[in-house]
């Protein structure tokens, strides 16, 4: 009998023994989380995240573009808010960031990565809706920071109109050399009388009895009706340049940015070309990079 009992409590200690060790490995695998597949958007504590591809895996360089453009593509679903109602991204920075990763593709594998960081801690509220958006937005200026992928390469031959604000707007890389010109005789004016004796007449150089047009026009210290010009820096904080057209400029980008042009006026309802028996005058706008090869120190040819 004595026997039976200590038989029974070695086994009840056993069992007693074992159970907090069962229970420990049923808790650990409780708390496993499941597994998230590469490339795919997932909810993280009520917010939709984007588990990146594993780009360095792939070594075959065509599917890792893909990769690249399907991560790309995810992305821009992202800007837009077809993934999250509350976050979306202006049009204008969209384009502009779809065109700084379409130069720079091999950046988005960063920039997915640390998306991904960035959603965790706007959905643990570590980073604020408008932080966040702003943090997406300028994805492609970090990346393309100090490159430029757009120089103006090529001639450019346009007509400007006198009705009209800035136009033709082209980017320029820092250190683009070009030279650009309009026409030296045509006419036109910013101040139609609707008398033709009466109204004053001028050219691309603007009214010499106007040499600074003052404030509220778009170069305030270029002539009145003149043709400008403006340069915008990709870096918002240096300032704008403006100066004068004239019928000829050579021009070199202090930086990376776009360049424009009008006619410096305050309105543009009353501007309007110069006729003479039928002709209308027009206002030619023409860019000429440098001509590469020429007197580039090669001895001239036999």
């Amino acid at each position: 009998m004595r026997r039976t009992g200590v038989m029974i409590l070695v086994t009840l200690i056993a069992v007693a023994l074992c159970a907090p060790v069962a229970h420990a490995k049923k808790k650990k695998k409780k708390e496993e989380a499941p597994k998230i597949e590469p490339g795919t958007w997932y909810d993280y504590h009520g917010t939709q995240c984007y588990n990146p591809p594993d780009f360095a895996s792939e070594q075959n360089e065509p599917k890792r573009r893909m990769l690249r453009q399907n991560a790309m593509d995810e992305m821009m679903k992202l800007l837009k808010g077809e993934i999250n109602e509350q976050i979306v991204v202006e049009e204008r920075k969209i384009d502009a960031w779809e065109t700084d990763f379409l130069g720079k593709p091999k950046a988005i594998e960063p920039f997915v990565a640390e998306n991904l960081t960035e959603c965790k801690k706007f959905a643990d509220g570590e980073l604020g809706l408008g932080a966040y958006v702003k943090w997406l937005a300028g994805g492609g200026k970090r990346a393309t920071a100090g490159d430029c992928v757009n120089p103006l390469q090529y001639e450019l031959h346009q007509n400007l109109t006198v009705q009209e604000g800035w136009q033709v707007r082209r980017h320029m890389c820092k250190d683009d050399q070009v030279l650009i010109e309009t026409t030296r005789d045509n006419k036109y004016t910013v101040a139609d009388t609707g008398d033709y004796d009466t109204t004053p007449w001028i050219t691309p150089e603007g009214d010499p009895t106007q040499p600074e047009a003052g404030p509220d026009y778009p170069c305030p210290q270029c002539p009145v009706g003149a043709v400008v010009y403006r340069f915008e820096f990709d870096d918002d904080s240096k300032e704008t340049l403006l100066g004068t057209l004239g019928p000829e400029l050579e021009f070199k980008a202090p930086g990376h940015g776009y360049i424009s042009f009008t006619v410096n006026d305050q309105t543009y309802y009353d501007n309007r070309f110069h006729e003479d028996k039928g002709v209308i005058d027009y206002l030619p706008l023409s860019i000429y990079p440098p001509i590469l090869g020429i007197d580039d120190g090669a001895p001239p040819d036999e």
